[in-house]
């Protein structure tokens, strides 16, 4: 049976998500202030938890700083401001956001697509991270065409080569060809005429793991190319994409790999 600790102060609000979380089989435990947050956590090892910042008296920075205690269980959060600023701070898929007046059924079903979306992910990155890694170990070993460079990204792949193209990473990604070229530190005119070469392919890479990771946070290209251009406090306050330009891929990857395994910087 799953977990699920619900910080709700007000009694009818926790009655009625308790009972309708008790329809999907989960076991709730609730609590009404942030000061017994930590302790219960540690007690009753929750697999999801539920926040009302709305009622629970307290600031989001509190709120940061209560979660950053234990990066692995994803949560719920009810509030009156349903925006994308916790997302922005602790990460989707770990945060999903529920706006008022509370609907019991709601937060029922967006409490279990959370838990399963996380599970789900943090398995297949676990194992993909693995590959990644060793893939930018030893490169000489890799073998683009390969099972080993999985086609995580299907739309920056050569349709007839199968491996990741440069052009069509330089699309996604919203950068003129000409410095894509610089970032991997290749001709522009060699990566013109062949942007699958197989010579491409080890610092392609990161540009893969980049895109597949930004794409399940994001949502969309779109999303993907404003989260580049978006000022990172992570990364001292630069943005991803001048990073990249910089030269640092890996510090880009590993970032947002960290943020999907629930371990942020």
């Amino acid at each position: 049976m799953e977990k699920a600790l619900l910080l709700e102060p007000d009694k009818s609000n926790a009655r009625k998500i308790k009972s309708s979380l008790r329809s999907a089989h989960f076991s709730v435990a609730t609590i009404t202030t942030c000061s017994e947050l930590k302790t219960s956590v540690a007690e009753f090892q929750p697999d999801i938890v539920i926040f009302n910042v709305a009622t629970a008296n307290t600031t989001y920075v509190e709120v940061k700083q209560l979660l950053s205690e234990f990066p692995n269980i994803p949560v719920l959060f009810i509030t009156k401001r349903a925006t994308s600023e916790m997302t922005k701070w602790f990460g989707f898929p770990r945060v999903d956001i529920v706006g008022l007046p509370i609907k019991p059924n709601e937060v029922r079903y967006r409490t279990s697509r959370l838990l399963s979306t996380w599970r789900e992910i943090r398995g297949t990155w676990q194992e993909r991270r693995g590959t990644w890694r060793e893939i930018a170990a030893h490169p000489e070993h890799a073998e683009p065409h390969k099972s080993t460079w999985q086609h995580l990204v299907p739309s920056i792949h050569n349709e007839e080569s199968g491996r990741i193209d440069a052009a069509k990473v330089s699309d996604l990604f919203g950068i003129p060809l000409a410095q894509m070229a610089q970032i991997i530190g290749r001709n522009l005119s060699t990566i013109h005429k062949t942007p699958d070469a197989d010579s491409l392919q080890p610092m392609l890479a990161d540009f893969e793991r980049i895109a597949a990771a930004l794409l399940r946070l994001a949502g969309s290209p779109e999303g993907l190319r404003i989260w580049l251009n978006a000022p990172n406090p992570d990364i001292g306050g630069a943005t991803p994409l001048a990073t990249l330009k910089m030269g640092k891929r890996d510090v880009v990857a590993n970032l947002l790999e960290d943020t999907l395994l629930g371990h942020p910087g």
